[in-house]
């Protein structure tokens, strides 16, 4: 199976389970979930390495100790920030994640707990009515379609000191991350323009405008569900973790026993999706006629708009070569190093706001009294736990050891006896941080491929549930959705088809 054919027997299969209750040990072990709330998929932990040994252990994740960064054949660049992407429209907490005095309970997710594109359309046209094109408004019905600057189309529409008019300002936080949102504006209008060509009937007691808005955001937000599903998924986590976790259901993210709707899970949001961070490249080439640049020399938060000459070219950063030879460029692997201008965020000031490395802040905020997350070894050992308790088979527990010894044979001989020093230090407690054991796991276990046991059924299984789980959903409630907008291949729609039907 390829990690692309999530085929139709496995999702109705899923969808057989879907009323499945049952408390597992580990769940009850958590207590209960309020709405609108981040919470845990295992009890609150004791951990917590000495912070001067996560401080070298950060700097020993600097990718040119390999030398030249493995690139990742078969994952396009785009891809990465699709789950920027996603992670911003699930999870918003306004909240310093340093601040030590938040109740470790009482982070909010301002976000809903449903992968729905709530950071394209914000409140909706009533409430939100900024992000909404008014030219078809007759000032008795709501507008339908989203609003574009006529003036400059390759841009985010903004307002007269330059912020983005958009549902979430994370998303304006970089170029790409921003002419991506753009292109979901794009879709959004694209599937209301064929809803008025395909000639869409109005029921008589709705307004035309509103029906179209409905069945636009209700189609749109349907297929991007699709793609999370059936695409990104099994790109992230492998085909066999995500065909597995649709057609069984959850093992560890039980969250029927603690709450009313899926919510999202601390040990999901401040490690096991930050997978994304190795996954960053050095530099991007945005289109023909511009060089290459490391991403924080393109713009960034809103600093500046985008020229005419600056559109994306999709085609570099999604496979298009169906249509066109040109390849996308990649991804880096799954592995525990990054880039090295993410170990000194250029927009952190050290002095004001430190660390400036963003693997020794991952780290260090996982043991923040707002998280308290388990080590990696922990969390295998609950993961072993609630496998055992499904008659499942358990997934190999790695050693900080077997850690070093591995990761060593990858990086030149310096950095690989400071590995074996650092991760023996007993300051680090015979265990590594949650974000760093997923890290080398995806590298041992998979080859980089993708993310290994314990981070691939976390994120498997939080972003499965938030789709199938939630009856908000058409592809909850529905086993028999099919895509209904034209793709290269019927009954299939990937990330291409939505750049390609946008217009983007």
């Amino acid at each position: 199976m390829t990690k692309s054919e999530i085929s139709k027997a496995s999702y109705s299969l899923r969808h057989g389970a879907l009323e499945r209750l049952g408390t597992s040990e580990a769940a009850a072990s958590v207590g209960t979930a309020n709405p609108g709330r981040f919470h845990r998929l295992f009890a609150e932990s004791a951990y917590k390495a000495d912070p001067d040994c996560l401080m070298t252990l950060a700097g020993l994740m600097d990718e040119t100790a390999q030398g030249r960064p493995a690139l990742h054949d078969d994952f396009p660049l785009g891809f990465v920030f699709l789950g920027q992407f996603i992670d911003h429209d699930i999870t918003f907490d306004p909240v310093s994640l340093f601040d030590k005095t938040v109740d470790p309970e009482g982070l909010v997710n301002f976000r809903t707990p449903n992968i729905d594109l709530d950071s394209l359309y914000g409140g909706g046209p009533d409430s939100s009515r900024h992000l909404y094109d008014l030219s078809t408004d007759d000032q008795h019905q709501i507008p339908y379609r989203m609003l574009l600057d006529a003036g400059r189309p390759n841009d985010l529409p903004r307002n007269s000191q330059q912020a983005a008019l958009i549902g979430d300002p994370r998303n304006d936080e970089n170029f790409l991350i921003s002419q991506l949102h753009l292109a979901f504006i794009k879709f959004h209008n694209a599937t209301a323009d064929w809803l008025v060509v395909a000639g869409e009937p109005t029921p008589p007691t709705v307004p035309r405008n509103k029906h179209l808005f409905d069945r636009a955001h209700k189609i749109a937000r349907s297929h991007y569900q699709w793609i999370v599903l059936t695409e990104f998924i099994p790109l992230i986590v492998g085909a066999d973790m995500a065909r597995d976790v649709l057609e069984n259901g959850p093992v560890i993210f039980d969250w029927r026993s603690v709450a009313p709707q899926p919510f999202i899970p601390k040990e999901f949001s401040a490690a096991a999706y930050r997978f994304g961070h190795s996954l960053i490249a050095n530099d991007y080439k945005i289109n023909v006629a511009t060089p290459a640049k490391s991403l924080f020399d393109l713009p960034f938060f809103g600093v500046q708009r985008p020229e005419s000459h600056e559109k994306v070219e999709w085609e570099r950063f999604f496979d298009f070569s169906d249509v066109r030879a040109l390849l996308p460029q990649k991804a880096r692997l799954f592995d525990p190093f990054l880039a090295p201008q993410l170990l000194k965020l250029p927009f952190i000031n050290e002095a004001q706001d430190p660390p400036q490395s963003l693997p020794h802040r991952n780290m260090l905020r996982a043991q923040a009294p707002d998280f308290r997350l388990p080590s990696g070894q922990e969390t295998v050992d609950h993961i072993n736990a609630a496998l055992a308790a499904a008659g499942r088979n358990p997934v190999p527990k790695l050693t900080n050891a077997d850690i070093a010894a591995a990761l060593g044979k990858l990086v030149d001989s310096e950095t690989a006896k400071r590995l074996e020093t650092t991760l023996a230090n007993p300051g680090l407690g015979d265990a590594v941080p949650l974000w760093h054991y997923i890290l080398c796991e995806s590298q041992i276990m998979t080859n980089g491929r993708h993310l290994g046991p314990t981070g691939g059924r976390i994120v498997a299984e939080v972003l499965t549930e938030l789709i199938v789980g939630n009856t908000e959903n058409e592809l909850a409630r529905s086993k028999d959705w099919k895509p209904l907008l034209p793709s290269q291949t019927q009954g299939a729609f990937r990330m291409v088809d939505l750049l390609r039907f946008a217009g983007a």
